[in-house]
């Protein structure tokens, strides 16, 4: 069982700044909100006895009541929760406002239910309403809000460069509806919450500026010249000014688009019947739409003002701006289409890195490296990392004369580690969640912290690194 997802946010914050203040508490209020004092928290009252009230509960009502915390578990809390866990208890009892149903208490509802004869029936259209609402709309009673709580500087943790690292949180903190990054500039992040809701924070300020629903789930997204282009999964292409989070346009289209690419003045997308389709992306007019050969596309990418994307059969396709086809390259079925200033093939299976030219597709190199490495592009400057289960080791190849440019080892605790770089810093997140940093330059280990919660998306926005965790929102200065 783990801890809340909010008090595990806050255990963080306070188990950071512990270095540079006086001890804290952290007190639960009877609605379960966290509050900081330093002074010890009272004792608590005993919650009042519901276990009457329970039992008077039709089948109907006592078959609802239960329908809608199974909703809250499995939307919130399916790595399990602390018996009276405060927050989960809070989320129950806000999605009972407004009935006539006593006020839930874990341990009363749980007695009651042990000593039935049989389970109540599940409402099945009940938890269908439930988990439809939940699902857009966290905090159904109040409105979703992102806010920031706290703005935190961290004495005690530096960046590589010697700077004091800086932790945001905010008081969104569902594990199932977490942060998740979609874009940014050099001043601003853009990320969703749960399934339509998109926000945008200051990166230099921490205040949160603006908040978006779209009504429907996001699909993909692009961002240019001041816009944020979001695909929906009602068939939608939304242009929203990330200064102000209004719209300024919205184009109905024939199906769901993916891989959305800005090129030029079009936004280009594979549509769900394996179509490919640009668009003005001021007017939304249809400047192109073909037919592509062979299914299952992974990617999309742009180099050099022409497009390429990897179908299920391993061919490499080639397309100009007009949507010309220009050439076609078979290269495996387990390859994957990356892109950066050069156009790139990556082939676990095979193990190999290509690079391709871009106006004939033919291999310009070809650099292979272990079973056991797992290989990390960081195409912008130049650089294949490998990193290996066996020995435990990080290894920097220049994909410019495809030599090492440096080796270290780095200790078995980051055998399953994912890798993460932006300017001269290198992220390397442990199984555990220790977050590791290191100098790309030589690969010297700068600094580390733990993070107490999974780490999801990763973007670098200008200065700023960016992690987003379950209710958390990390930057780095760079």
């Amino acid at each position: 069982m783990r801890l809340s997802l909010s008090l595990r946010g806050f255990l963080l914050l306070a188990s950071i700044s512990q270095a540079c203040h006086a001890t804290q508490y952290l007190c639960a209020n009877a609605a379960g909100q966290l509050s900081q004092q330093t002074q010890a928290c009272p004792a608590k009252a005993a919650p009042a006895d519901h276990s009457n009230a329970y039992a008077a509960l039709d089948e109907q009502q006592l078959g609802w009541y239960q329908t809608q915390i199974h909703c809250i578990d499995g939307l919130f809390f399916e790595d399990g929760y602390e018996d009276n866990d405060p927050e989960r208890q809070r989320l129950i009892n806000q999605r009972l406002q407004g009935t006539d149903l006593p006020p839930y208490v874990e341990a009363q509802f749980n007695a009651l239910l042990a000593a039935r004869a049989s389970e109540p029936e599940f409402d099945e259209s009940a938890y269908r309403a439930c988990h439809r609402q939940l699902a857009k709309n966290p905090e159904p009673n109040t409105g979703s809000r992102v806010e920031l709580v706290s703005h935190l500087r961290l004495d005690n943790l530096h960046s590589p460069q010697g700077k004091p690292a800086r932790a945001m949180t905010w008081s969104y903190n569902r594990a199932s509806e977490g942060l998740h990054l979609l874009a940014s500039t050099a001043d601003q992040a853009l990320f969703s919450s749960g399934t339509s809701v998109l926000h945008a924070v200051d990166l230099r300020t921490g205040k949160a500026q603006w908040k978006r629903d779209l009504d429907s789930e996001i699909s993909s997204q692009a961002l240019a010249g001041g816009q944020i282009y979001l695909a929906d999964e009602a068939f939608f292409i939304h242009s929203i000014d990330t200064s102000n989070g209004k719209t300024l346009a919205r184009f109905e289209q024939q199906g769901l688009a993916s891989d959305l690419t800005v090129l030029g003045d079009l936004l280009v997308w594979i549509e769900e019947d394996f179509q490919l389709v640009a668009i003005d992306r001021t007017s939304g007019d249809e400047r192109w739409r073909l037919e592509l050969q062979g299914e299952g596309y992974q990617a999309l990418r742009s180099v050099d003002n022409r497009l390429f994307l990897l179908d299920g059969e391993g061919r490499v396709q080639a397309f100009d701006s007009n949507g010309k086809a220009l050439w076609q390259r078979p290269m495996g079925a387990s390859g994957s289409l990356l892109a950066g200033n050069q156009l790139y093939v990556l082939d676990e299976e095979q193990h190999s890195l290509q690079a391709l030219a871009t106006d004939n597709g033919k291999t310009l190199w070809r650099l292979g490296f272990q079973e056991s490495q797992t290989p990390h592009l960081d195409a912008d400057a130049h650089l294949l990392y490998l990193h290996s289960s066996a020995n435990s080791d990080l290894q920097a190849i220049d994909l410019r004369n495809r030599q090492p440019q440096w080796q270290v080892q780095l200790g078995s605790e980051l055998s399953d580690s994912s890798l993460h770089f932006a300017g001269n810093t290198l992220f390397l997140r442990s199984a555990e969640d220790q977050l590791y940093l290191l100098d790309r330059r030589d690969g010297s280990l700068k600094d580390h912290l733990s993070s107490q919660q999974e780490l999801g998306s990763f973007m670098q926005s200008g200065r700023y690194a960016l992690f987003s965790g379950t209710s958390n929102l990390l930057l780095f200065e760079l």
